[in-house]
């Protein structure tokens, strides 16, 4: 748990493993009371609505990710966002290809340039920048919150 001082690991492996001999559900019986501004919790409200959860769980869910105990992602979910962005990356590079493709054939042909052969051309440029956008997006969602957080502190 990189970032995480030693007594700060001990706590989260300690309550981690705790989660796991037990297989039950704990009853919560300690309360933390964090203050918000009418908009943050406006904000976490509808937050909360979104992802189907009460503010409770959806809070909860938030400091235990961030105290390392129950990471938003597991393995699983970080592997599939892995393959993701190598297939995107492999889309990526397949776009490339033929936009360079495109470009030479078109040199070639610039006497006779299609309308349509011009616009595939632009749809390929664009589109790979779309590839780009959704790559970067899917390498920050699979990237550990609970790091990013700790570095803003």
């Amino acid at each position: 748990m990189a970032g995480m001082r030693h007594s700060e690991t001990i706590a989260a492996e300690t309550i981690a493993a705790e989660r796991a001999s037990t297989g039950t559900r704990q009853r919560k019986t300690a309360i933390i009371h964090t203050r918000f501004s009418a908009s943050e919790a406006l904000a976490v409200d509808l937050a909360a609505k979104q992802a189907g959860m009460t503010v409770s769980a959806f809070l909860r869910s938030l400091a235990l990710e961030g105290a390392g105990v129950e990471p938003f992602l597991n393995d699983d979910d970080r592997l599939i966002f892995d393959l993701l962005f190598q297939e995107l990356r492999n889309v990526r590079l397949d776009l490339n290809a033929m936009t360079r493709m495109a470009h030479r054939d078109g040199a070639k042909e610039s006497e006779r340039e299609n309308e349509s052969e011009s616009e595939a051309l632009r749809f390929l440029i664009e589109l790979r920048a779309v590839v780009a956008a959704i790559g970067i997006e899917v390498k920050r969602l699979a990237g550990n919150g609970r790091g990013k957080r700790r570095r803003m502190l």
